[in-house]
């Protein structure tokens, strides 16, 4: 099938903002993706499948900068070694890559059978054998995704990657129009610090007061004080996400004004 990138774009943005402004998070903005991709004419099993990947993938990239955001703020710390710093960073970065990839892309399914593991030693109520199962069926999408198409499963990686390092020049264009100096690794730190803040108060529509207290926060981290710049740099980051809630809007108007398919 010979997919339109324009139209796979407006499916995804209609359903990551839906994701963003409803109680059930990435649940309804998923299963709205899989939806469209099924009206489509794309089967529901691979419609799943890609969105399920694409999700594990962006938790494999968020993962990532949130253990280079960790080990930036605490080795930063040790004085004025920033040679000795950056090559540490840099190794336990590598090291933790390997590590992360190996565990949920190998083909010994670790993700499933740790839990599977936990299940039997603790009989929590949530772990069903259908959740279960559940995991070892996206542990086995991604393996034999990843064995198949590393070519393409990189370029998704770092096309993710990529994404949060472009949210996160937008703390640093912000900070430096108000004159004030940080790193875009500091940038990058301020992002993913953020984004978990909004993981938590995902039931939380639009994420209201827990993305504006996630600012706070690590401005403080990042030792940039002042409740003047907080109030600024919430409130253009709010302004922006109102923007793109607009053209999400305008994108669903379009979806329901005419035969829309992704060729």
């Amino acid at each position: 099938m010979n997919i339109s990138i324009w139209k796979i774009f407006i499916i995804r943005h209609i359903g990551e903002m839906l994701g963003a402004f409803n109680p059930t998070s990435i649940i309804a903005g998923d299963s709205l993706k899989i939806s469209y991709l099924v009206k489509s004419g794309i089967s529901t099993k691979i419609g799943l499948s890609s969105i399920l990947l694409m999700r594990m993938i962006t938790v494999l990239s968020s993962i990532f900068l949130i253990v280079v955001s960790i080990f930036y703020l605490i080795f930063s710390k040790f004085g004025n070694g920033k040679t000795f710093v950056l090559f540490l960073l840099i190794a336990l970065v590598m090291i933790s890559g390997f590590l992360m990839a190996k565990y949920l892309l190998d083909d010994h399914l670790y993700l499933g059978k740790t839990l599977e593991c936990i299940k039997s030693k603790t009989n929590w109520s949530f772990l069903t054998s259908k959740t279960i199962d559940s995991c070892y069926e996206i542990n086995t999408l991604a393996s034999n995704y990843f064995k198949h198409h590393k070519l393409n499963f990189l370029l998704a990686f770092l096309l993710l990657t990529l994404h949060w390092v472009c949210g996160a020049l937008e703390f640093f264009i912000i900070l430096q129009t108000l004159h004030v100096n940080i790193s875009v690794i500091d940038a990058i730190s301020m992002e993913v610090g953020v984004s978990l803040f909004k993981s938590l108060g995902a039931i939380v529509p639009g994420q209201i007061g827990i993305e504006e207290y996630g600012n706070k926060i690590m401005l403080d981290v990042v030792a940039v004080k002042g409740n003047e710049i907080w109030f600024v740099v919430s409130l253009v980051r709010r302004s922006r996400q109102l923007f793109w809630l607009s053209v999400a809007g305008v994108f669903f108007w379009i979806t329901k004004r005419k035969k829309f398919t992704l060729q």
